[in-house]
């Protein structure tokens, strides 16, 4: 009897899963005593950007430049802008906005973001050149 079997990876997820079940049992709920109510239009323009932007970008790549994505992609900005003035003017907001406004923390992002981008493009051609030029599998190049 081998045990070496392909389902046996699928054990893996039982002590993930008996934490799942046992964790609302021992842990205690904690609820904010100063938690605001929330705010329903911001939800909606929320769920209104996010996803159209997204869909845009999916649907440029997938389709290249046409209406449908330009009309998602305006639509998704148009209601990202309508979103963030009006999370400035709330004293409950649905994303706090107001530590952008330090110095400290936009220099930090500012300087943050361009070097994320440039590990993550080295990453991605450094996997490129290992696949393309060198012809490995991508296995191999991953490993």
């Amino acid at each position: 009897m081998s045990t070496s079997g392909g389902g046996s990876v699928f054990l893996l997820g039982v002590p993930v899963m008996l934490l799942l079940a046992v964790g609302p049992v021992l842990l205690p709920e904690y609820r904010d005593p100063q938690s605001g109510r929330l705010d329903l239009p911001s939800a909606t323009l929320a769920l209104a950007a996010i996803p159209s932007a997204v869909y845009a970008v999916k649907h440029v790549s997938s389709s290249g430049l046409d209406v449908a994505f330009a009309l998602t992609l305006v639509g998704g900005l148009s209601h990202g802008v309508l979103f963030v003035p009006r999370q400035g003017r709330l004293d409950d907001p649905l994303l706090d906005l107001s530590p952008l406004r330090d110095r400290v923390i936009n220099t930090s992002l500012g300087t943050y973001l361009p070097g994320l981008l440039a590990m993550g493009g080295t990453q991605l051609f450094i996997a490129l050149y290992l696949q393309e030029v060198l012809d490995l599998t991508p296995f191999v190049a991953g490993a």
